[in-house]
């Protein structure tokens, strides 16, 4: 008896099968839009958190007073009595020149032609508090002995023969 070849006709399955891919593919497309939508609903919420954050952290920072430990005991005391100043040593007096900051941040560059005595006097007549902070602010590997000690000793001088009440510290930086 003679065989016939099986003919199996493939191309039904062949349809099925790709009717059930597409499927799979827009299920995952539509799951993907979804997770997407969520992703960007999280990430709203979280920028609002952190915004909502970041404010209250700049509220803390404002009631918080900006100071040395010395600075922070006088100030808990004396509040609207107190003057602070820091004396600036740059990191090189070749390039930069020493310079006053004021408790509202801003800065006073030393003139070269000024006597550097003269110039921190003047400094701290004008400021009207009876008790003034002077913070020496300096780099130990950026100072030389002699500017340090002179330094040290025109802010002990003025402290000494000042009609006010001055606390001198120094802060090195590093």
């Amino acid at each position: 008896m003679k065989r016939k070849g099986l003919l199996i006709d493939l191309t039904s399955l062949l349809d099925v099968i790709l009717i059930v891919l597409f499927l799979v593919l827009t299920t995952s497309a539509a799951q993907a839009a979804t997770a997407t939508e969520d992703i960007e609903a999280i990430n709203q919420e979280l920028s609002q958190a952190n915004q909502a954050l970041s404010e209250q952290v700049e509220a803390l920072e404002r009631r918080q007073f900006e100071g040395t430990p010395t600075e922070q005991n006088w100030y808990q005391v004396y509040r609207e009595q107190i003057g602070r100043i820091e004396v600036y040593f740059p990191d090189d007096l070749q390039t930069e020149a020493m310079r006053l900051i004021e408790p509202d941040g801003t800065d006073k560059k030393k003139p070269e032609t000024d006597n550097l005595a003269d110039w921190l006097q003047e400094a701290i007549d004008d400021i009207d508090q009876e008790v003034i902070i002077i913070t020496f602010s300096y780099r130990n590997d950026a100072i030389f002995w002699r500017d340090y000690t002179g330094l040290r000793d025109i802010l002990l001088h003025i402290s000494g023969s000042s009609n006010k009440t001055i606390f001198y510290e120094e802060v090195p930086r590093k």
